[in-house]
């Protein structure tokens, strides 16, 4: 082989040997292009989770703030629009109770025995004493209606007004005392005047009486009635100021009515 043909080999061999290097390089390049291209996406896709987090945290945080605020402004106006003696939950149960009052309008209506005559009598003997807790009369004003139930009780109250069961029933010649809830039977009470007139319509008669008397007195005043007192007087009442349940200065409205009409017990 001449030293001519040697040369050429060595430059052929040479240059492959350039072209593979190259070509080996330009190899790697693209490896490394890639592979900082992917280290690039996933920086970018970790970035994208990480700001997710961030807004979905902050969101939660915001949704949170906002519902918290809406449930105190509920228990807010809850507990500040009605006023509970102990808590919802004890109102709830008294109302849904078994012991709930059975009143029937129709047996009230139909079978007493009295009139508006005021001369007419009734024996003592054909009156049944009321229970505790039921309905014997029905009370009748301008602003104000309901049943009566005979004994104080919550049942009693969620369902119309209660008689003190140690003051008399009407036509004995003895005070009655009625109470009512001022938010509820009794929030008409307020407009009551001297002279106005109020109904109790019972099973064995009617009764009616004018008002002679409205005032109102704290726990820690002398009550302006005297419930041992031989006269026939209606007393209704009730919370003061109108539509609390409950009040922290024990103030007591009361409205005095004298009889007016209605048939006497005889024994």
């Amino acid at each position: 082989m001449s030293i001519s043909k040697r040369k050429q080999e060595k430059r052929r061999e040479a240059y492959k040997k350039a072209v593979k290097h190259k070509m080996e390089s330009a190899a790697n390049l693209a490896d490394k292009y890639a592979n900082s291209y992917e280290q690039s996406q996933g920086q970018k896709s970790n970035a994208h989770l990480r700001n997710k987090r961030i807004v979905n945290r902050k969101l939660f945080i915001v949704v949170g703030g906002v519902l918290l605020q809406a449930l105190v402004l509920i228990m807010i106006i809850t507990f500040a629009t009605v006023p509970m003696k102990e808590n919802i939950h004890a109102i709830l149960r008294d109302y849904f109770g078994a012991e709930k009052p059975v009143f029937s309008v129709v047996e009230l209506s139909e079978n007493y025995i009295g009139s508006d005559n005021a001369k007419e009598d009734v024996y003592y003997t054909e009156i049944d004493k009321p229970e505790a807790n039921s309905c014997y009369a029905v009370i009748k004003g301008e602003d104000i209606s309901g049943k009566i139930y005979f004994g104080m009780s919550d049942q009693a109250l969620l369902e119309g007004v209660a008689q003190l069961s140690t003051t008399s029933l009407p036509g004995f010649g003895k005070p009655i005392m009625l109470y009512g809830y001022s938010w509820t039977y009794f929030s008409g009470l307020e407009k009551y005047e001297v002279g106005d007139k109020i109904k109790i319509t019972t099973n064995y008669g009617v009764y009616k009486y004018e008002v002679s008397e409205v005032t109102t007195f704290k726990s820690s005043e002398k009550a302006p009635y005297d419930l041992d007192e031989d006269k026939e007087k209606l007393i209704l009442c009730t919370d003061s100021p109108f539509g609390a349940y409950k009040t922290e200065k024990g103030e007591t409205f009361c409205v005095i009515a004298e009889k007016v009409s209605g048939p006497e017990i005889v024994y």
